[in-house]
């Protein structure tokens, strides 16, 4: 009868070394198996008045949503500043961004007028991702007034040019 007991314990105690062999190694070096990314223990100097707009953009949006990945903390006024400058030379990504960080209340309060205004601005350069938000912000009245007919419009839009997002948000219209 304890046989088991004794054999459980001893295939417990294998799995339990193998586990932690893997998550050391991990830790250590070079690759996180998740996600196939470069794993470092050190945190991401700020260099941004060096970098690229493109490197300032995905600093922006990590310093938004995972700056954990690269070692940073979660700064959503640094993000502000970064993705301003960006959207400055008409990047569309940029601007859907700080719409999104507007329309968090990240920042402090919710600031739907301006989260609008940067929709508005990425819809108009053609940016996919920002004709479907300015459409949900017509949807549901944020920043604006609500009009489902505008909504509708921006949705149908915004799935014709391959947005998985609008063609949901237009179940709610119909």
């Amino acid at each position: 009868m304890w046989i088991p007991v004794v054999i459980g314990a001893a295939v417990g105690a294998l799995v339990g070394v193998m586990i932690n062999n893997k998550k050391a190694k991990t830790q250590q070096g070079s690759s996180h198996a998740q996600y196939g990314q470069t794993v470092s223990k050190q945190p991401v100097q700020n260099n941004s008045n060096n970098s690229s707009p493109k490197e300032k953009l995905e600093l922006g949006k990590a310093y938004m949503y995972y700056g954990y990945k690269k070692g940073i903390s979660v700064n959503y006024q640094k993000a502000y500043e970064l993705l301003s400058e960006v959207a400055s030379l008409n990047n569309s990504e940029a601007m859907v961004e700080l719409g999104n960080l507007c329309k968090s209340g990240n920042l402090g309060k919710f600031r739907y007028v301006e989260a609008k205004e940067w929709y508005e601005k990425a819809a108009a350069l053609g940016n996919v991702a920002g004709i479907c938000k300015l459409g949900y912000m017509y949807h549901y009245g944020l920043g604006t007034i609500n009009n489902k007919v505008k909504a509708k419009e921006l949705y149908k839009q915004a799935e014709s040019k391959g947005s998985k997002e609008a063609k949901y948000r237009l179940l709610f219209l119909s």
